[in-house]
């Protein structure tokens, strides 16, 4: 679940299911989007405008038959119409909000830094043709970024404070040329706790360890507590960080997938000390070659 700032129903709805839920027995339990919803894509293989009608039918197929389409001139209209009278695609908010954040050619560097609706008077062209066109132009490789529009504090509250929410969500990986969402930890400890006060500091613990342990039913994860020691075979998983230095670091991209396939990473500063088992694994950024950890199935006591 995220929020929504031009559709609050949406979120509210959703509590509403969940404390229902609760009230009639059934264990249920959000997971939430907690960060900020920017995200960068190439309209080579991005595959997130799939619910909005009129871009899907530009944005399905390799690169030489998504240039194919977006040169159609009846898809490119129904583009324009849906830019004009439709509604915004849901991960992306109005397209004209979204940002050109690199480009491939030298050429169109004068362009980086502007919407869509800034290139469009820059260009002369509706602001529909000037993003399709500009992709084109650098064979899709054009790199948009989505300003976020899921941060209005008093929202993003409401679905905090439940006390069914868990942070943070997971696909698998499936958009990490897209998205950055697995910085959630950092970003509820220095934005949402240091910096905006929406979380007691001790809360955010509870909702990043214990909370999700106890949904996941491990009975013995997920708080500190004497006796918690790996030479008595309990689980001793500690992360020390510096509060007032923590923060997230730009967003890169490394080719560490199999292929030497790319993805976007967010690391951060401040983390000290992870301990996995009562063992160091990290030391500030680096690890330390340990690896004491083991898999755990649901229901693990």
């Amino acid at each position: 679940m995220q929020v929504n700032e031009r559709h609050p129903h949406q979120h509210r709805r959703m509590l509403k299911w969940v404390n229902k839920a609760r009230e009639d027995g059934h264990k249920i339990w959000m997971q939430a989007i907690t960060t900020p919803n920017d995200m960068r894509f190439m309209l080579d293989d991005f595959n997130l405008f799939d619910g909005n009608g009129a871009w899907r039918d530009v944005t399905i197929g390799d690169i030489p038959t998504r240039i194919e389409k977006m040169n159609n001139p009846e898809l490119r209209a129904a583009v324009r119409e849906d830019y004009d009278n439709g509604s915004a695609p849901f991960v992306s908010g109005p397209i004209a909000d979204i940002v050109i954040d690199s480009v491939a050619n030298d050429e169109n560097k004068n362009y980086v830094g502007m919407t869509i609706a800034e290139l469009g008077i820059d260009t002369g062209k509706h602001p529909a043709d000037a993003m399709l066109d500009l992709a084109i132009s650098e064979g899709l490789k054009t790199v948009f970024y989505v300003t976020p529009f899921n941060w209005e504090e008093s929202y993003v509250n409401e679905v905090l404070q439940n006390e069914w929410t868990v942070p943070g969500v997971s696909d698998g990986g499936a958009h990490t040329k897209f998205l950055n969402f697995g910085r959630y930890p950092t970003s509820m400890l220095a934005e949402l706790v240091r910096e905006r006060g929406s979380y007691t500091l001790e809360e955010a613990h509870y909702r990043l360890a214990a909370l999700p342990a106890k949904a996941a039913g491990f009975d013995d994860r997920g708080t500190l507590e004497v006796g918690r020691a790996a030479d008595v075979g309990r689980a001793a998983d500690v992360v020390v960080y510096d509060y007032e230095n923590l923060k997230l670091l730009p967003t890169k991209i490394v080719h560490d997938l199999p292929g030497d396939e790319w993805r976007y990473v967010e690391t951060a500063e401040g983390y000290r000390y992870t301990i996995v088992n009562g063992e160091i694994i990290r030391v500030d950024n680096e690890t330390t070659g340990a690896y004491p950890g083991k898999l755990l199935r649901h229901g693990y006591a």
